[in-house]
């Protein structure tokens, strides 16, 4: 291969690899946004509430051998 070619090779190469790293670059940004946002809407969540049953429930077990 000349030198030209090896030098079209390697600057596609570099190319690819700088658009493979601002795409992942982007989807990290994505990533973060998405996570924030949930986090925001878990924090909007009311506070659950433990329902306590009714006493005759699991009051009595029926065993038999």
């Amino acid at each position: 291969m000349d030198i030209a070619g090896l030098s079209m090779a390697m600057s596609t190469a570099t190319l690819q690899q700088q658009a493979s790293i601002a795409i992942m670059k982007k989807q990290m940004e994505f990533s973060e946004m998405q996570g924030d946002n949930l986090a925001k809407m878990m924090e909007a969540l009311p506070e659950a509430q433990l329902v306590q049953p009714p006493d005759a429930v699991g009051a009595k077990v029926d065993v038999s051998i």
